[in-house]
């Protein structure tokens, strides 16, 4: 539509002469009326007059002033009535009162103008609204009030004078807020269109007076996201500016990030009708006006990919911003906006297109997560919409997509939503869930080995899985060697496909990444897979491969009787052997009742246990998570003793923060502490489940605060562990709980504790932390925990390798370490250092830009401590060459005295 220059539709009729004369009549009538009142009661204060005489000049028509006084008179006359008092019945114009009838006879457009005269009346007083005492009549204004409720609220005849006309009042403070957006939105566009002008002018003064585009309490469009609507359903031209103003974090990070995609034409008109959201599945009216929208964008497609690059890289927006409605990260109408570009995205999606599902992944795990590990998510309804459309795909790749997603979010409530999407999809192909997903992992066009070559141009590009689960791309320079960066004529050349094999190498370490949680779970929970399975989805396919090639598997034909080996590849099969060479299983002879699992070391002899991890260490295997060296977690005499609870990891000092994150990484929920009532104490919680006995089980870690002041909180203490099966609510005996179940529980707060008590802090006491001395002192230097041990006994296989093996010795919880200037004890479990011969105390913190020990790891998942203590060892081992003046002050405090 045509933006009108021309003066308001209301002015383009003149006043006549006597409606001039009532209009200054009248006026004389509204000053005296609020002059006789106590502003105290009423601070409408009448300093200009010539507004009102230009609405009332306006608003005059023959019969106007006779109806509005028979109106006055039957309502001061049924004043005092109870029928009239009545709250129910306050409404002049309920049906079936005088009042009412007087008002039914008359036509359509004096029943208009009745109404703007009511609106006029509800805030601005005259003398026959006052009482005897010289108060407002309450009765009065709630009278003009209903009666503007009920005339508003039925079909008047509005045209483009008298909507101009209510505008106008409302531009001047002569009705009341929002009254005319009723009226807007309820008439037809013949009317509203002349009004165009006045509306934009509304827009500008609301945008001034810094109003929200949402009403707090309910969620939807106040005033100005209304006007907004209503310029758009008028097709007016609309800013980007209007919807995300200076100051707005998305507005700011569109401006900044795509300084020409903010002003595109049809931009602020798809974000205008975006403000209404679709719910969980659009409309087909909705979905019209959607694509109404994006057929006015040019490139649509390339805009809402590079709107939600946007989304992706917007910070969280100041408290300031929020409001009901919304999420903890976005302001309601960023939030309404996301949500809806993730339907434009289904929209504009082809058959087939490689685009849409990656971004709609890359989507649901940023708004399925909440920052820094937060649990409170960026938007759940926009992550729920992501899944709702993949599920609705249910190919291999949305499927796998899918999979990715569970890995990163933790929300229970997501969590559910896409187990039970992923089970209607396996329900419909007939197979589980997790066939589902072990059939759904891409290839990502890798053959057995995990390589790839392409051609970008003249140049051959590789894209190469390593049999360690690492990923690269690999390039050639220009003057002919292999590198690992795009060379710059590449760049400049291609800088698309550069950009897509970028995403696509990050796509990989993610599916790697996923995997890697996958096989872990399979592990802990001792899933049985069939023969054929097994080669087919876990040790041909590239990369579930490269992490399942490197893994113990054990094969049984009978379900009792099972044998171990690692895999080798035989022409296109594969078999097992053991760490003697011998072939124990092999894919060409197992039958189809054959069955294979993960092995376990809780289920193993400990000498199976050592001349495993013997092998592997000697063939320098580094294997994806821990298996060989994994920690067994054995009931104790004490928790014989105390028969439903363990104290095994009780009185612990923990990082808040930094054990919430590693406890939820490993599939917990952790209470969220703090100084409210009931937020003292409360637990950690993981469900786990027994494949071998069919059982689930939830495990509570009792956590409570510990410092006495909490904002925000720092550190929490652990307390008891204790297993419930599955649905009940007192604890199960300890001694009930499968083996597996009670070691995989064990494990991650074993986990937690040796990487987040504060005892892994070098610099607690240096720092001059007054709070859990006596504990830091104990633990930084006490008893090894099974973490601890299994770490021992890695360094064990490793000092012979190092070259300095000769100044190294492991002596009980310490690892000996001979200097040139002194000999120092470095604690296996919490990695901090004691100097001889006094035990005082050296800190040394690890550097995060420091090198590696250089040598081989069997493991490293555990905080990285067995680096550090390496590092630690290889360094203090040639403490005369230590530059660092922090380090060498505290090593020679004392020598030279």
């Amino acid at each position: 539509m045509t933006e009108t220059t021309t003066a308001p539709p209301y002015a383009a009729l003149t006043p006549s002469s006597d409606a001039v004369e009532w209009a200054k009549r009248t006026t004389e009538e509204f000053a005296r009326g609020i002059a006789a009142l106590d502003q105290r009661l009423l601070p409408h204060r009448l300093t200009r007059t010539e507004p009102f005489e230009e609405f009332l000049g306006h608003l005059y028509a023959p019969g106007l002033p006779e109806l509005i006084g028979e109106c006055d008179r039957l309502a001061l006359d049924h004043a005092p009535d109870q029928e009239w008092r009545n709250l129910e019945r306050i409404s002049l114009l309920a049906e079936g009162t005088l009042l009412r009838e007087v008002v039914d006879r008359h036509d359509g457009e004096l029943r208009t103008r009745l109404a703007l005269w009511f609106m006029l009346n509800a805030v601005h007083p005259r003398p026959n609204a006052v009482d005897p005492q010289g108060h407002p009549s309450r009765y009065f204004s709630r009278l003009h009030g209903h009666g503007v409720q009920t005339l508003t609220g039925e079909a008047l005849r509005w045209d483009a004078p008298t909507l101009s006309l209510l505008l106008y009042a409302e531009a001047h403070g002569l009705v009341n807020e929002d009254i005319h957006m009723d009226v807007c939105e309820q008439v037809s566009d013949d009317a509203l269109g002349p009004c165009v002008r006045q509306l934009q002018d509304y827009r500008a003064r609301c945008q001034e007076r810094g109003m929200h585009l949402f009403d707090f309490e309910h969620a939807w469009p106040d005033t100005p996201g209304r006007t907004l609507l209503l310029l758009l359903r008028l097709g007016a031209r609309l800013e980007t500016g209007y919807v995300l103003p200076e100051g707005d974090p998305f507005g700011d990070a569109l401006r900044a990030l795509e300084p020409g995609l903010a002003d595109r034409p049809g931009l602020a008109e798809l974000f205008v009708f975006l403000l209404v959201p679709p719910g969980a599945r659009p409309k087909r009216g909705w979905s019209e006006g959607l694509r109404t929208r994006l057929a006015a964008l040019s490139d649509a497609q390339d805009t809402v990919r590079r709107l939600i690059g946007v989304v992706l890289r917007t910070p969280r927006a100041e408290e300031r911003h929020h409001y009901a409605g919304g999420s903890a990260y976005f302001p309601l109408h960023v939030h309404n906006i996301v949500n809806g570009l993730v339907w434009a995205v289904e929209e504009l999606a082809a058959e087939p297109d490689t685009w849409s599902s990656p971004l709609l992944e890359r989507l649901a795990v940023f708004t399925g997560t909440g920052p820094g590990g937060s649990k409170v998510l960026r938007s759940e309804r926009t992550a729920s919409a992501c899944v709702r459309i993949l599920v609705a795909r249910g190919t291999d790749e949305e499927v796998a997509a899918l999979a990715r997603i569970r890995a990163r979010v933790r929300k229970k409530t997501l969590l559910r939503m896409i187990d039970s999407a992923l089970g209607r999809i396996a329900d419909r192909l007939g197979i589980t869930g997790e066939e589902l997903l072990e059939r759904s992992v891409p290839d990502f066009g890798l053959d057995r080995d995990g390589n790839r070559t392409t051609g970008l141009g003249e140049q051959p590009v590789t894209l190469k899985l390593a049999a360690d689960g690492s990923a690269a791309l690999g390039f050639v320079s220009a003057k002919g060697r292999p590198t690992a960066s795009p060379p710059a004529a590449l760049r400049t050349s291609h800088p698309d496909e550069v950009k897509a094999l970028r995403a696509e190498l990050k796509e990989l370490r993610q599916a790697v990444a996923a995997e890697r949680a996958r096989l872990e779970t399979i592990l802990a929970e001792g899933r049985v897979l069939d023969a054929a399975s097994w080669a087919r989805y876990y040790l041909d396919l590239p990369v579930t491969g490269a992490l399942a090639r490197r893994l113990l598997w054990e094969v049984s034909d009978d379900g009792r009787t099972w044998v171990c080996g690692l895999p080798e590849a035989d022409a296109d099969r594969w078999r097992l052997v053991d760490p003697a060479g011998t072939e124990t299983a092999h894919t060409s002879t197992l039958d189809g009742g054959a069955r294979v699992r993960l092995w376990h070391p809780v289920r193993s002899r400990p000498e199976t246990v050592q001349r495993w991890r013997e092998h592997l260490t000697g063939r320098e295997i580094a294997q994806p998570f821990k298996q060989v060296y994994r920690e067994i977690y054995l009931l104790t005499p004490a928790e014989e003793t105390t028969r439903v609870y363990s104290n095994r990891f009780a009185a612990h000092i923990l990082r808040y923060g930094q054990a919430k994150a590693l406890l939820k990484g490993r599939g917990w929920s952790v209470h969220q502490l703090g100084g409210w009532d009931g937020g003292e104490h409360g637990t950690a919680e993981r469900l786990l489940t027994d494949r071998g006995s069919g059982t689930s089980w939830t495990v509570h870690l009792d956590i409570a605060l510990t410092d006495d002041e909490f904002d925000p909180v720092r550190h929490c203490g652990t307390d008891q562990v204790r297993f419930l099966r599955a649905g009940e609510r007192q604890p199960a005996p300890l001694a009930e709980v499968p083996a597996m179940v009670l070691s995989e529980a064990m494990r991650d707060v074993d986990l937690a504790v040796g990487v987040t008590s504060i005892a892994a802090d070098p610099q607690w006491v240096d720092r001059g932390e007054r709070a859990h001395v006596g504990y830091w002192r104990d633990a930084a230097f006490g008893e090894l925990t099974e973490n601890a041990l299994v770490r021992r006994e890695a360094l064990e296989r490793l000092l012979p390798r190092l070259r300095v093996a000769d100044r190294l010795e492991i002596d009980g919880r310490f690892l000996r370490v001979r200097g040139d200037l002194r000999s120092y004890r470095i604690h296996l479990g919490s990695a901090n250092v004691l100097m001889e011969p006094d035990d005082s105390y050296l800190c040394v913190v690890p550097s995060g830009k420091a090198k590696g020990p250089g040598v081989f790891l069997p493991f490293e998942e555990d905080g990285g401590r067995l680096a550090v203590i390496l590092s630690k060892a290889l360094m203090l081992a040639r403490d005369g060459a230590i530059e660092d003046e922090s380090i060498t002050g505290q090593i020679r405090r004392g020598l030279d005295g």
